[in-house]
């Protein structure tokens, strides 16, 4: 999958896109295949290292829509290709 990322602090000049493996959902997860995604201040202020605690390299992206693709064990309520 490709996704937005973050491998040093510094600011927004530094992401990149990068494929990555795609996630596999635990125990009461799903994983969403987004179609949509937005990078907002949240997003900027990570780049920059104002939240503590970052771990490096990082997917930036807290904001997204797309439809649920993989159902993780004991998930009853979301269907497979239903929008999320």
């Amino acid at each position: 999958m490709r996704a937005v990322r973050l491998n040093e602090l510094g600011g927004p000049h530094l992401l990149h896109v990068e494929d990555i493996q795609a996630p596999r959902p635990g125990p009461g997860e799903i994983v969403v295949r987004i179609e949509r995604a937005a990078l907002n201040r949240r997003d900027v202020y990570t780049t920059q290292n104002l939240y503590p605690g970052i771990v490096l390299p990082r997917t930036l992206g807290s904001d997204g829509a797309g439809t649920v693709a993989v159902l993780g064990e004991g998930v009853l309520g979301p269907r497979l290709g239903r929008p999320s």
